[in-house]
């Protein structure tokens, strides 16, 4: 499964790769830190699951 990560928060998005990083069967296909971000990513990767923060600058998870 590929997963995208983003949060603005650096820390919770070096925790949540570490913590998933240990399953096999996740692949981390990037870890952002704002939504306009995740945007412009996604026209370029495809990913199964997008974990986000709901309250980040720029643009939030909603």
């Amino acid at each position: 499964m590929r997963i995208l990560l983003v949060d603005d928060d650096a820390l919770v998005l070096e925790s949540l790769e570490i913590l998933l990083s240990g399953d096999a069967q996740l692949q981390i296909v990037g870890a952002l830190s704002h939504g306009a971000e995740a945007l412009s990513f996604l026209e370029h990767t495809p990913v199964d699951v997008i974990l986000l923060d709901i309250q980040m600058p720029v643009m939030d998870g909603i």
